[in-house]
């Protein structure tokens, strides 16, 4: 290996720079290179009497500052010298916090990240001469290594061709990890250093996959070894402190494992760990909470025993347990309050690899820190939060210091409709580029989680044999309260619960005191969805009552009921304690309207027994995780708490803190990759490669794909409409599948928000439209005509209006050059599919024949390596 030390690495950069340059002058020392180039996990291992375990486990500041080294130079030159280049290869090769246990790469060290970051920052301020000089001493230095090694030579000068920093990085990583190279065999930890170290190049690669599979395939054999010589000993750890240390010791040591990627046997391992670490003698020393990271790893990995020793947990709980997620990245999360809203997110922040500090406008240093960062401008305050993420882009832009959005994101919670047009203009002053941006609306947001995971069509009747002789059903959606959440679902049901007219009739309701005052709104906003500018708008209903606590509430269910629509109510007017209340009282009186019939036949009481095992769904916004938790499984008094309806109140919690605050709802999770893909397939980028926004250039990254990301993020309408797409799936799958078979193979709870959300739901999903094929009870035609009848209601839902011919002509002749209108939100193609051009129906058209690919985010992740299963020939079973 490159037999080069940090020290004569240096010396030969000062070289290139004059005595006066402030280059040279920050780097002279070793103890300025350390500052400038090291990571601050790097330098504290280095200056500190610190092991990686330490580093690890606890934030940099923590570790004691009295017992710093005098010289960095001693750590590599003394008698413990090789000790520390182990240590920091250790801190280099950990995969702990990485939920797949792989190794870092050269493309995903979080280290080498920010060394890479660290030198082009200090090259930003040498000239392009001396900037020729340290290329060409580089270049010398390559030459020197092939006759040490040749091996490396190729990969070095796959660095050098990458950039001059990545070269410079290769010479730093290889100074700090020197000894390491120098044994004689070639062991797993040595070849997944080499991927961190240098870069590999293209003929390389295939070389180095081979020989990764054969280290993988090797180490699930040892693993299986190991746990099967430990069965016997692992049913006696209640007994026998002996059998559970060895237990215990057996499988940390399995996942310890190098290149051990078996998901089934790291799941077994860190089960085994968990159960361990509750009885002696362990217990008592290992913290709850990281018995409980064993047991959530574990559960990562779907390993049956965790899964249900997690519903057993979650089921006794009286409190909600937030998860703790895990992370590959080592990073820095930035807040500017402290309210319930960073505290739950904290929560679920990954601690191994992640720290909180409070957000410094002024200290530039804080945003160049860590390689990866998350700012949480969470505060009550929303202008606050605009005016926290504008101070925070303007460091960036005036000090040009754009390489660093690729490792940030920023998320606001503010009113996305008051904000989003300042932060499409901050945005564009960016020079070109893009920081990924979230707004959180929590009103919105609560809505589009109840109509996406709990959705309105779950008790619609179902296609089978007979579905064409069913009479059309009539969905009848009913908003009950007045806030600013009632009236975000009243405007995102109006265009996600469309259906074909021959299939599925829609109707919206709004019941409260006064509904005019939602209506009035909603006039106002969106003119177009409430004046039925379209043919095929949705049917919009005021519902007046006296008031929610007189008997007007339970009189209006009632008469609802008796039309013989499939009712969904969904409260959303008060506190958590009030909405549940209200909530309480609708499924009281929807389930006294079946029994107190008088005079009833036979008939209908066989009729009225059927109807009370599927009862309509009643929904309540719960922002409170432990109350929301609670309402699962409320106790009716004297009755034994069960799952008919009888002893259930069966109950629909939406807007949990844990639906959108959580470490890994936080961006959107599921949702934002789907809306991601979906804005990738308009904008012709082709599907089948993994892309990423935070591709540095090493990976599959091409031009379509960074433009594509560029123009999702830097427009709030672009992320908005793809997150329409992504929120109307279920019911593109539904109108699809209806009447040819059973969406879901097993039966689902519409209390289960994951039933359609899951990879390998979707995976499913992608499947099932595979092999459909020819066998669709529907044309591409028809397809195509709702979709756009969907798109058309989510843009009177946003407040545009149709522009017909003649009023497009003047628009576009006093200067306008697009034809839709985005100052007046006018659009051309808001009108019947019919009237639509070819190339606009091929928008369409060219969107639903990508939704296997959407649904599988083909943009994102590369497809399994394994044969897409049809199962054509299963018989069709009911949803119901």
């Amino acid at each position: 290996m490159a037999q080069i030390t940090l020290q004569e690495f240096s010396q030969e950069i000062q070289q290139a720079f004059p005595e006066n340059s402030p280059v040279r002058k920050k780097i002279e020392t070793i103890e300025g290179f350390a500052l400038e180039i090291f990571p601050k996990q790097i330098y504290t291992l280095v200056k500190c009497r610190a092991t990686a375990e330490d580093v690890l486990k606890e934030n940099s500041e923590n570790i004691r500052i009295t017992e710093q080294r005098k010289t960095i130079w001693r750590v590599f030159s003394g008698n413990n010298a090789a000790r520390r280049y182990q240590e920091i290869a250790k801190l280099l090769l950990d995969r702990r916090a990485n939920p797949t246990r792989e190794y870092a790469t050269w493309e995903s060290s979080p280290y080498r990240r920010e060394i890479t970051e660290r030198w082009s920052n200090l090259l930003k301020e040498t000239s392009p001469k001396e900037k020729e000089n340290l290329s060409k001493r580089m270049e010398a230095l390559i030459r020197k290594t092939a006759d040490h090694d040749a091996s490396v030579l190729k990969r070095l000068q796959t660095a050098k061709r990458i950039s001059l920093e990545a070269c410079l990085t290769c010479f730093t990583l290889t100074g700090l990890t020197l000894t390491c190279f120098e044994q004689k065999k070639d062991t797993a930890e040595l070849f997944a250093l080499k991927q961190i170290v240098y870069p590999s190049s293209s003929d390389e690669k295939e070389k180095d996959r081979n020989i990764q599979e054969e280290l993988r395939k090797k180490a699930a054999e040892n693993a299986k070894k190991s746990l099967a010589s430990i069965e016997e000993e692992f049913g006696r750890i209640t007994l026998s402190e002996a059998a559970d240390r060895t237990c215990f010791e057996k499988a940390r040591g399995v996942l310890d494992i190098p290149f051990l990627e078996d998901s089934f046997l790291l799941g077994k391992a860190n089960y085994i760990l968990y159960r361990c670490s509750l009885y002696p003698p362990y217990v008592g020393r290992i913290r709850e909470k990281e018995a409980l990271r064993y047991l959530e790893t574990s559960i990562s990995y779907s390993y049956p025993d965790a899964l249900e020793e997690y519903r057993l947990f979650a089921e006794r709980s009286l409190t909600y347990h937030a998860k703790e997620a895990s992370s590959d990245k080592t990073g820095l999360c930035i807040t500017n309050c402290d309210n319930e809203y960073t505290e739950f997110c904290l929560k679920t922040m990954p601690c191994w690899t992640w720290s909180r500090q409070e957000y410094r406008p002024d200290d530039f240093g804080q945003v160049l820190s860590f390689p990866e960062k998350r700012y949480l401008f969470f505060s009550d305050d929303t202008h606050q939060n605009f005016l926290d993420a504008l101070k925070l882009l303007e460091v960036i832009r005036a000090k040009k210091a754009y390489e660093l959005l690729r490792h940030l994101e920023i998320f606001i919670r503010c009113e996305e409709e008051i904000y989003g047009a300042l932060i499409d203009t901050a945005q564009n002053y960016m020079e070109g580029h893009v920081a990924r941006i979230h707004l959180i609306d929590d009103d919105k947001s609560a809505a589009q989680y109840l109509l996406s995971h709990h959705p309105l069509f779950y008790h619609l009747p179902v296609g089978g044999k007979n579905s064409h002789s069913v009479a059309v059903p009539t969905l009848h959606f009913v908003v009950v309260g007045s806030d600013l959440c009632a009236e975000w679902l009243v405007r995102e049901a109006s265009w996600i619960m469309t259906f074909s007219s021959e299939t599925v009739r829609t109707k919206i309701s709004v019941l409260c005191p006064d509904p005019e005052t939602v209506i009035g709104r909603l006039k106002a906003k969106c003119p177009g969805m409430v004046r039925a500018e379209h043919p095929a708008a949705n049917e919009i209903k005021d519902v007046p009552i006296a008031s929610f606590d007189s008997p007007d509430l339970e009189d209006t269910v009632r008469t609802l009921s008796s039309k013989g629509d499939y009712l969904y109510f969904a409260v959303s007017e008060g506190s958590d304690e009030r909405n549940l209340e209200l909530a309480i009282r609708i499924r009281q009186q929807l389930i006294r309207n079946l029994v107190l019939k008088e005079n009833a036949g036979n008939k209908e009481i066989e009729e009225t027994r059927s109807r009370l095992y599927s009862l309509p769904p009643v929904a309540f916004r719960c922002k409170n995780p432990d109350v929301a938790n609670l309402s699962r499984h409320m106790v009716i008094s004297n009755i034994r708490q069960g799952d008919a309806w009888h002893n259930n109140y069966a109950l629909i919690s939406f807007g949990s803190l844990d639906e959108r605050y959580s470490w890994e709802n936080l961006d959107g999770g599921i949702l934002e990759k789907l809306a991601l893909c979906t804005h990738m397939q308009y904008c012709a980028v082709p599907p089948g490669t993994s892309h990423s926004y935070a591709d540095d250039g090493q990976g599959e990254q091409d031009q379509g794909a960074a433009e594509a990301f560029r123009s999702y993020y830097g427009s709030q309408y672009n992320m908005d409409s793809s997150l329409s797409v992504a929120l109307s799936l279920p019911y593109r799958l539904f109108h699809m599948f209806r009447a040819h078979r059973r969406l879901v193979k097993k039966p689902w709870n519409i209390l289960d928000g994951d039933a359609y959300y899951s990879r390998e739901t979707l995976q499913e999903f992608g499947e099932e439209l595979s092999a459909l094929g020819a066998k669709s009870n529907y044309s591409t035609d028809q397809l195509a005509r709702w979709e756009h009848l969907r798109w058309t209601r989510y843009m009177f839902a946003r407040g545009w209006l149709p522009a017909d011919d003649g009023q497009i002509e003047i628009y576009r002749g006093a200067g306008c050059t697009k034809h839709q209108l985005h100052i007046a939100r006018l659009h051309p193609m808001l009108r019947e599919f019919d009237r639509l051009k070819e190339e606009e129906k091929g928008i369409d058209i060219s969107n639903l024949t990508a939704t296997r690919d959407i649904l599988r985010l083909a943009w994102l992740e590369k497809e399994p390596e394994k044969e897409l299963q049809k199962e054509l020939e299963e018989p069709e079973h009911e949803l119901m």
